[in-house]
């Protein structure tokens, strides 16, 4: 149920009438960022391999030593 306020007024809505071309900058905006990104990932190496013979240290796993 919608009560009125503490003082026995109506609470009033504000609202405003929507400004043209904003939905169209909004749109237009998101389709640039969208294909950015689609670059950045289409342009990435790929799957990263790891090296086979152990770490940067030198010393390979525990089952390359025996």
């Amino acid at each position: 149920m919608s009560s009125p306020s503490s003082d026995g007024q109506e609470l009033h809505e504000l609202k405003h009438e929507a400004v043209p071309g904003y939905m169209k900058v909004f749109v237009i905006g998101f389709a640039l960022m969208a294909i950015y990104l689609a670059v950045i990932l289409a342009s990435s190496p790929g799957k990263v391999e790891y090296h086979k013979k152990g770490h940067e240290d030198g010393k390979g796993s525990a089952e390359e030593q025996h």
